[in-house]
């Protein structure tokens, strides 16, 4: 058998209020505890990343230092040598892609130019079948002018005749953003 129990009002406001000092003190625990964790999260996707090399011998934590004046010089070299090779060493079949490959090497500022100037020598190079190949002789960098002046010998094909003819070229470069494309960030500026 039920009955109604009547308690006084007073007994039903307390117990109504230490519920809700007990759901306040949860929500302002949960609240410090999310706070905590946002502020731990946000400092920590801020943190530089640590690279780690994994070898078969040693595992270690790798530095960034900013490259030496001779690893600078040696990779403008290899820089220059891979545009060159790119840029005068080509046929009438590969012309194309020679030219895009050499591409990669040239400044932003300068590539408008570079495909206009070289329109006329892929069309000249395709309905002619001219060919050419370089062998560099001479690589003398200035660093400080960030300029080389480059020797080598230019074979030129036309049609199954060769001739041989020394060649000079001058250029200017600039050391810009390392890409996918051109991991040493080195581009030439002007020929």
């Amino acid at each position: 058998m039920l009955r109604k129990i009547e308690r006084p009002y007073f007994e039903v406001w307390g117990n109504a209020e230490s519920q809700n000092l007990i759901l306040k003190w949860l929500l302002i625990l949960f609240a410090a505890v999310i706070a905590v964790e946002t502020t731990s999260l946000v400092i920590l996707s801020l943190a530089k990343p640590m690279l780690v090399a994994v070898g078969a011998e040693q595992s270690k934590v790798l530095t960034i230092t900013a490259p030496t004046q001779e690893v600078l010089e040696r990779e403008a070299r290899r820089t220059l040598t891979a545009y060159i090779q790119n840029h005068y060493t080509c046929n009438s079949k590969d012309i194309d892609e020679k030219f895009i490959a050499a591409s990669r090497y040239v400044s932003e500022k300068q590539l408008k130019g570079f495909h206009i100037a070289n329109a006329d020598q892929i069309r000249a190079a395709k309905d002619k079948k001219l060919g050419q190949r370089v062998y560099i002789t001479d690589l003398a960098l200035d660093m400080k002018a960030t300029a080389a002046r480059i020797s080598m010998d230019r074979v030129l094909e036309v049609e199954g005749l060769r001739a041989v003819t020394p060649f000079t070229l001058d250029l200017s470069f600039e050391f810009g953003p390392r890409t996918k494309e051109n991991p040493e960030g080195i581009y030439v500026v002007s020929e």
